[in-house]
């Protein structure tokens, strides 16, 4: 993607899946994997005599995948939310180790290897599957 832009606030390019906005700069020159990666642009506000151009690169081999409109979005819909239960997931998982990790601390003086939470991937369905 390249990037013209003068006189701008904010439109940033939005990678909600790693936190991120990158601040795309004037000139700048910005590769990334956009059919796999969920992203967006955040809001911005254009001053007088300001503008914000991208261009936009999309192989032949990926444009092909592509389907209309509709199904797109809702395809984009299901990754979003496969991805917001995995984060999830993950982040119970995360909290459950640290509490198992303090009570066997505490209980034996050393921390167990083999504590899981009860999280331990998601479905199809974007839900978590437990043990």
């Amino acid at each position: 993607m390249v990037a013209f832009r003068d006189k701008v606030e904010g439109g940033h390019l939005a990678i909600p899946e790693y936190n991120i906005g990158l601040e795309i700069a004037d000139l700048s020159l910005t590769f990334f994997a956009g059919q796999e990666v969920l992203h967006g642009v955040t809001p911005f506000h254009t001053n007088q005599g300001g503008y914000r151009y991208t261009l936009v690169y999309y192989t032949m081999n990926q444009m092909w995948k592509c389907e209309d409109v509709s199904t797109e979005v809702a395809r984009i819909r299901q990754r979003k939310t496969t991805r917001e239960w995995t984060n999830i997931c993950l982040r119970r998982r995360s909290s459950a180790s640290k509490r198992s990790s303090s009570v066997s601390s505490i209980t034996s003086g050393k921390t167990n290897d083999h504590q899981r939470s009860n999280c331990i991937g998601t479905s199809s369905n974007g839900k978590c599957n437990e043990v």
